[in-house]
């Protein structure tokens, strides 16, 4: 029975990807011939120009000869120059505690300038506009993969949308399941809570589960075990418990994967000493280093996709006495190749499953995407439903799973360490001492960087792209430090040096390092759903540019974050950020949004 059932849903799948596969291909089919007569013009205009038996990649150099083409490019750069100078006019060129900027209300100034961005007169500005609530135009990328397999979907889901409402009543129709009007919400204060489902309750046994585990210093290693941390505050006295379980890397060659040679662990007990050590030095949590459990499950690297698998059965792992609340981090990870056996909802009463990564955006990048993306979509949905009884997504830009178990909410926290140095920093910058400051001063030569794995899925092209559009057409060349490793950090390398980039790779970095050394941190990722990077630069103090993406709008309400809609609005944020016209004194009002 039990292989009958694996047959049936394997075969259920494969229909599924298939009808998928075939609504793709009628979408592009419709999508080509949309644009059947521009292509047909394009084609006409450059066989005039191109003889027949001439390589096009030879032609393609020889529009920076057109005399058209260059007077245009000196055109843009007249153009950008006239705007720097405008934008520079607003900033003040020395800092004095008499000055003018005293009088200014910086975040009525920060408003001013984020509602420029969609065309407001500064007539009609006031701080009764609540800038994050806008409608906002959003950075869809370059001509990529990712792009064309979206217009394809949306064709898809038009053209079915049209075949369904031209049939009968009595007609069989493709039409989906009627949409699920029910969605949990956070409970509010007072409101009465299930006894099995509350974690506030200290008596509470609580087990965390996650994907990843220090040093690998990605989302789903730092979230989980600050947040584990955090839980176990008070919970010793009270009779309750906190557990992390994080994967141990069996295979030597996976270790010096994701770890580095120079940090190289013979066993469980050395990590875990090692984690220990983190929490209480540099996270500052000394008590939660004693009482947090730690335990282990065998893992494995999928180079692939730069991820940690299981090699075996969690569940099994942990006694269902010893837990009555369990937090799956990325459930759907965690799931893909679980070993058979008991559910997570049968064996335990009250089972979360934060989420943490979009894996569709990811598939896009790999072979077979064509594929692998709906199938992913699926595939990730499912997990979540059959082994969640509830559903966190951390930011609007995930998919829906089930809607009848998530909520969308911001449940992560940010180090200790990032906030501290942030309110220092705050208190600097608003004496006379800020005019000396080495990287806030007017006068600085500000350092930009990116920090996150070397991935073309965390928009590294993305970010190329942009740097050279700021370099052609307003003439700013800039120095990049790029922080990280993966695998694709030689040809990341490579790339930016065949397009002339000034980006200089340094490898893997605690964030907290470079709070003192850089001003601007820019994250062009849109497979993101809520960046911790960004989180602990705005922590810090730093300027963030990051593209105008749901996974961005909790960003957005701070005012050391700009964001960008286009190549246009990129160009614009860097330059007032290089050419100091958000000063130093506007940071009076960031950090109490935090704290």
């Amino acid at each position: 029975m039990h292989n009958i059932m694996l047959k049936q849903s394997a075969l259920l799948l494969f229909h599924v990807i298939v009808s998928q596969y075939i609504c793709y291909c009628h979408a592009e089919q419709i999508h080509d011939q949309k644009n059947a007569s521009i292509t047909t013009r394009l084609k006409d205009e450059v066989s005039d120009q191109i003889d027949k038996n001439s390589d096009v990649n030879e032609i393609i150099p020889k529009k920076y000869h057109d005399s058209n083409y260059l007077k245009r490019v000196e055109t843009a750069r007249k153009r950008w120059k006239l705007i720097f100078k405008e934008i520079k006019s607003f900033a003040p060129s020395t800092y004095s505690e008499n000055s003018e900027l005293k009088k200014i209300d910086s975040s009525k100034f920060f408003d001013q300038w984020k509602l420029l961005l969609d065309g407001e007169s500064q007539k009609n500005i006031t701080r009764s506009v609540n800038v994050t609530k806008r409608s906002r135009q959003r950075f869809e990328g370059t001509s990529s993969w990712e792009k064309k397999l979206q217009q394809w979907a949306d064709d898809a889901a038009d053209s079915l949308k049209e075949e369904n409402e031209g049939k009968g009543k009595n007609e069989t129709s493709l039409a989906l399941l009627p949409a699920i009007n029910f969605s949990p919400r956070p409970a509010k204060a007072g409101e009465p809570i299930l006894p099995h489902t509350d974690i506030a309750d200290k008596s509470k046994n609580i087990c965390i589960v996650t994907t990843a585990a220090l040093p690998w210093f990605t989302g789903t290693a730092v979230n989980p075990l600050l947040r584990a941390a955090y839980l176990t505050t008070g919970r010793a006295a009270a009779g309750g418990s906190v557990t992390l379980m994080v994967p141990w890397l069996e295979r030597v060659s996976d270790r010096e994967t994701i770890y580095g040679k120079h940090r190289f662990f013979e066993g469980k007990e050395e990590q875990e000493e090692w984690i220990r050590t983190w929490l209480r030095d540099t996270a500052d949590l000394k008590q939660a280093s004693v009482d947090l459990q730690i335990k282990w499950y065998t893992g494995r690297v999928e180079t692939l996709e730069n991820s940690i698998y299981s090699m075996g059965d969690i569940i099994a792992l942990l006694p269902e006495e010893e837990v009555d609340i369990i937090v799956l981090e990325e459930p759907e990870h965690l799931n893909w190749y679980r070993a058979p056996g008991e559910s997570w909802t049968k064996k335990y009463k009250h089972v979360v499953g934060i989420v943490h990564t979009n894996y569709f955006v990811y598939a896009q990048e790999q072979p077979a995407a064509f594929i692998r993306a709906p199938g992913m979509r699926l595939l990730s949905a499912w997990m979540c439903r059959a082994h969640c009884h509830r559903i966190i997504k951390l930011s609007g830009t995930l998919d829906n799973f089930a809607p009848e178990k998530e909520l969308v909410e911001n449940v992560h926290g940010c180090r200790k360490s990032f906030l501290n140095y942030g309110v220092e920093l705050s208190k600097v910058l608003k004496s006379p001492e800020a005019a000396n400051h080495q990287v806030f001063r007017p006068d600085a030569d500000p350092k930009v960087y990116f920090i996150g794995k070397m991935l073309w899925s965390k928009g590294i092209n993305y970010l190329m792209e942009l740097l050279k559009y700021a370099e052609e057409s307003a003439g700013l060349k800039i120095d990049m430090d790029m922080y990280g490793g993966g695998p694709n950090l030689e040809e990341a390398r490579d790339r930016s040096e065949s397009l002339g980039l000034s980006m200089i790779y340094h490898g893997a970095i605690d964030h907290a390092a470079l709070a003192p050394s850089h001003k601007i941190f820019i994250n062009p990722s849109l497979s993101e759903v809520l960046c911790t990077t960004v989180t602990e630069a705005l922590a810090m103090g730093k300027f963030v540019i990051v593209p105008s993406h749901p996974s961005n709008d909790f960003f957005s309400q701070f005012p050391n974050c700009l964001t960008y809609a286009n190549k246009e609005e990129f160009v614009g944020a860097l330059s007032n950020l290089l050419s100091c016209f958000i000063h130093l004194l506007f940071y009076s009002n960031i950090f109490l949004s935090f704290l």
